[in-house]
């Protein structure tokens, strides 16, 4: 499974210790400006975070990827968010974790699935509505 992280996602990831259990799990990939905001510019602040993400990136459990084709949005979002969206078309990615709501509304518009601020595609015609989860059994179930 590929998924696709925006900056303070990844960021969220790690302070909350769900990253490295979440990379045995999934191809976790990031686009080179979430790298950028996360990473050197972490790493110039000295926050923790940053080295670790740097580390799993090094180990290859984190995938950073170029953007080749830019994609037009019909609202403005920040570089990585961004990025990420155009990464997770991209790569056609099975989804795509961003906590911004400007970047939810483009994949919600681009008959995305939500699940707590991760986008998955539809793998079905079906309208849905999204799905939020909200207790930890149903988190523990995005890890299964």
């Amino acid at each position: 499974m590929i998924v696709i992280s925006d900056s303070s996602s990844l960021i969220l990831l790690t302070k909350s210790e769900l990253l490295m259990p979440l990379t045995k799990k999934i191809k976790l990939t990031i686009p080179n400006q979430v790298y950028t905001e996360v990473v050197e510019e972490g790493l110039k602040k000295n926050f923790t975070d940053a080295i670790k993400i740097r580390e799993l990136a090094g180990e290859g459990k984190i995938l950073v990827k170029s953007v080749g084709k830019k994609r037009e949005f019909p609202i403005t979002l920040g570089k990585g968010e961004k990025e990420a969206l155009e990464l997770f078309y991209q790569e056609k990615a099975d989804k795509i974790i961003v906590d911004d709501k400007k970047a939810l509304n483009v994949c919600i518009h681009n008959s995305a699935y939500c699940i707590d601020g991760s986008i998955s595609k539809k793998n079905n015609r079906q309208k849905s509505s999204p799905k939020i989860i909200r207790n930890a059994e149903q988190r523990r179930a995005l890890f299964k």
